[in-house]
């Protein structure tokens, strides 16, 4: 294989791992990691899985360049939805449930934040 196209390949494992977490949480990739460096750690591993089992397949299969190129395609699509399986598993053990807060709780958040108004417009309705 062509030393050319395993430098391409290798500097590509971050945008293949990014299009395959895509695929496999529909676009919300940026909300569910918030920080740049977990995103980027995010991505190297989808990348490298679907990168190194291309340049496997083609050189036991002894494909060619175009070949080993175009397998990479399908490959972003299983792995994508090989993390999203994963990732459900993930997100549903890291959300907890929120408290329910009082009234008395709500209305001093408002008045921290500077809406302090509608709690007095509020309280003006419910006296009429």
């Amino acid at each position: 294989m062509e030393l050319y196209l395993l430098i391409i390949l290798l500097t590509g494992i971050p945008t293949f791992g990014l299009e395959a977490l895509m695929l496999g949480d529909g676009g919300r990739v940026s909300s569910l990691r918030r920080n740049r460096t977990e995103l980027f750690k995010a991505m190297i591993i989808p990348g490298m899985a679907v990168v190194l089992s291309s340049v496997f397949v083609g050189f036991v299969l002894d494909l060619g360049p175009l070949y080993i190129c175009a397998l990479i395609f399908p490959l972003i699509f299983f792995v994508g939805k090989i993390f999203s399986m994963i990732e459900k598993n993930e997100v549903k053990s890291r959300l907890s449930p929120k408290k329910n807060e009082t009234r008395d709780e709500i209305e001093s958040m408002l008045k921290k934040r500077g809406f302090g108004s509608l709690v007095e417009d509020e309280e003006e309705d419910s006296s009429e």
